[in-house]
């Protein structure tokens, strides 16, 4: 089920990217321009040609150093993705836990991760 989820989400992602263009630069959201702390949790829409990408006022799940605490627009393709991500990571550990878990099931579980965590990267990535 987890892999249909990531492939159903790696498609919208390519077809989004592939589709968006620049609408208009002073009103164009995309990953990692800045908001306020009273836009905080807002949602925005994008529409460019027949797609329609949604934004969150929040911070970026990858970002790191002292960009971890800034207010960033970021697509719920990220989030979603970031979402996944944990899911995937915390099941790997559940199974290197699981006495009864075969060396197959652990290894298609950290390519499943490892997986999740490029899509996660593309979804992340600044102007996106």
């Amino acid at each position: 089920m987890n892999k249909r989820k990531s492939l159903i989400l790696v498609g919208a992602l390519f077809t989004s990217a592939l589709l968006s263009t620049e609408a208009g630069a002073a009103t164009k959201i995309s990953n990692g321009i800045s908001c306020t702390a009273k836009q905080k949790n807002t949602t925005k829409t994008q529409v460019t040609k027949d797609v329609t990408d949604k934004y969150v006022c929040t911070t970026n799940p990858t970002a790191t150093g002292s960009a971890k605490t800034k207010l960033v627009w970021v697509n719920q393709d990220c989030l979603d993705m970031d979402g996944f991500y944990k899911s995937d990571v915390a099941a790997l550990a559940k199974l290197k836990l699981d006495a009864t878990a075969t060396a197959t099931q652990i290894s298609t579980q950290v390519a499943n991760v490892d997986a999740q965590k490029t899509w996660r990267s593309l979804a992340c990535a600044k102007g996106y």
